[in-house]
This record gives structure tokens, C-alpha cells and sequence, in this order.
């Protein structure tokens, strides 16, 4: 029975009202479900609409692999390490601007090589042009230059075994200390000493002079 409950005016009470009590009986029907009204469909009834819709295939399901997953390849990876790197990249730059511009020490031992080969540029220059003389002392330049600039020493005016024992404080050994030491007398002593054959002299000088220095700074 289903129960209704209201409020009566006239009596100013609630009420409660009951309907009468009704058994159903449901018994199998004899129509199939296609039959029926409504949405509900039978999974056999199920047709392929413009080959949208399947029904699921509870047995016997394979599953093939169509592709690799996006984490799975390199590039993935790659991707996701490339704003580290640039940041380490930006970091060592910047750090490395400010050694320049606030430690003179650091700024000539890395740029020491650049400037002994803008010397030894201007040394060619004048060896091809003739002008033996400042040929020669622009390789002096380009060789002590080097050296006090790789060890942050003031060279200039040093004397010859002032050089011989900063070379050997830095470990360079017997053999290139000689070379090195050989190519700054003959610069001095062909710069105020005109010879026969100066431009043969002068590129063979030339040569040697620049394998000294190419060892010197695999040394210092």
C-alpha cells in the first residue's frame, strides 16, 4: 500500500491516508527481446553502422603493439635534457664573462693563444712583404708575449734565465725550453743582423717559431 500523509484544515491536524494493498504476479512473457520498446537491444541484434560500432569481442582478444610510447624513444629524453644543458650552458657562460672581466690572470691564460696568433699573423705579413726587421720582432713579441700571458707574469725585460726558470716551473722540459729559448735569441740577433738568403732564413724561422709555440701551450 503506498501511504499519503497532508495536513487538514478544517481539523487543523495531520492525516494520514492509505491506498488498498495489490499483489502482481509477473510471469515470461512469450515475445523475444527484439520486441520489446525502447533502447535495449540483444548483442546478437547488434549490426555495424557505417562500421562505427562493434561489439566487444569477449574471447579469444589479441592485442597487437601499434607503436612504440612516446617515453620509450630518445628523443623523449633528449627533450626533456636540453633545458638542462642550456641551463648549465648559460651558467658556465655567464661565469665565465665574469672570470674575464674580473680576474686578469684568467682573461690572459685564455686569450693567450688568440693574441700569439694575431702576433704570428702580423709576423707573416711582414715576412711577406720583406720587412725582415719587424718580422723579427714581432715573433719575439709573439713568443715572450705567450709566455707571460699563460703564466700571468710580467715578461718583459726579463732576462734569459728569468725565462729559462719560469719554463721550468711549469714543468716544461728540457728539450722545448731550449727551442723556445734558441727562437728568442735568433729573433733578437736577426732583427739588427742583415744576412744573405733572409727570406729562406726567415721562413724557416717562421715554421719553428710556430711549432714552439703549438707545444708550448699543450705544456703551460
Amino acid at each position: 500500500p503506498i501511504n499519503l500523509s497532508y495536513f487538514d484544515p478544517s481539523s487543523a491536524r495531520y492525516k494520514t491516508l492509505s491506498s488498498p494493498q495489490y499483489k502482481v504476479i509477473v510471469t515470461p512473457g512469450d515475445e523475444s527481446v527484439s520486441g520489446l520498446s525502447g533502447n535495449f537491444v540483444a548483442k546478437s541484434d547488434v549490426q555495424v553502422l557505417g562500421r562505427d560500432i562493434n561489439f566487444i569481442k569477449e574471447t579469444g582478444l589479441q592485442l597487437v603493439k601499434s607503436g612504440a610510447l612516446p617515453y620509450q624513444g630518445w628523443w623523449f629524453w633528449a627533450g626533456l635534457g636540453l633545458p638542462l644543458l642550456a641551463f648549465a650552458g648559460a651558467f658556465a657562460y655567464r661565469r665565465h664573462r665574469e672570470q674575464m672581466s674580473g680576474d686578469i690572470g684568467y682573461a690572459r691564460n685564455r686569450t693567450a693563444r688568440r693574441t700569439a696568433h694575431k702576433r704570428l699573423k702580423g709576423a707573416e705579413n711582414h715576412l711577406k712583404s720583406g720587412a725582415f726587421s719587424e718580422f723579427y720582432g714581432e715573433m719575439s713579441r709573439g713568443l715572450i708575449g705567450f709566455l707571460g700571458d699563460k703564466t700571468n707574469r710580467e715578461t718583459t725585460g726579463m732576462t734569459r734565465l728569468e725565462i729559462e726558470a719560469l719554463l721550468a716551473d711549469y714543468d716544461v722540459n728540457d728539450d722545448l725550453r731550449q727551442d723556445f729559448l734558441t727562437c728568442l735569441d735568433e729573433a733578437d740577433f736577426r732583427r739588427f743582423a742583415p744576412a744573405d738568403n733572409q727570406a729562406e732564413q726567415a721562413r724557416d724561422f717562421f715554421e719553428r717559431g710556430s711549432a714552439v709555440l703549438d707545444q708550448l701551450s699543450k705544456r703551460i
